[in-house]
């Protein structure tokens, strides 16, 4: 018989493997806002990340003890971040804010190194999100 290396929260044994990523970038960005009434509001802000660096070290292993299998780098790359949303203020000091933010990072021209060094062709992180906040202004 072989003995099942899948446990019940679906976690493969001896599995070990790590992914850690870093993007950096200066950044310039543009926020708009328009009032709709006296109390609620809308606003955009759109960020241009460039030049993006994008680092990356893995370690892919099934119960191996090792040195980290690679690392990425990357110099010429960009990203955006664009956010909506729209406040209702409360009070003078307190506010409720609604905002949607979507975020492209995208990562091109850099090395990747194995045992030898090969270019990455491509390297992207994309995300979104909707937050909900109560805020405070001392």
């Amino acid at each position: 018989a072989t003995r099942e290396r899948w446990d019940r929260e679906g976690r493969f044994h001896g599995l070990n493997s790590t992914y850690h990523a870093k993007w950096y970038s200066p950044q310039a960005g543009l926020r708009g806002e328009m009032g709709i009434t006296e109390k609620a509001s809308l606003f955009g802000q759109y960020t241009f990340l460039y030049p993006l660096r994008f680092t990356a070290k893995a370690h892919w292993n099934l119960g191996m003890q090792h040195h980290f299998s690679h690392y990425n780098k990357a110099f010429r790359s960009f990203g955006s971040i664009a956010t909506l949303g729209s406040q209702y203020r409360c009070t003078d000091r307190l506010s409720i804010k609604v905002e949607v933010e979507y975020l492209y990072l995208r990562a091109r021209g850099g090395r990747s190194t194995i045992h030898h060094n090969s270019p990455i062709r491509d390297a992207k992180r994309i995300a979104s999100e909707v937050r909900c906040s109560l805020v405070y202004a001392f």
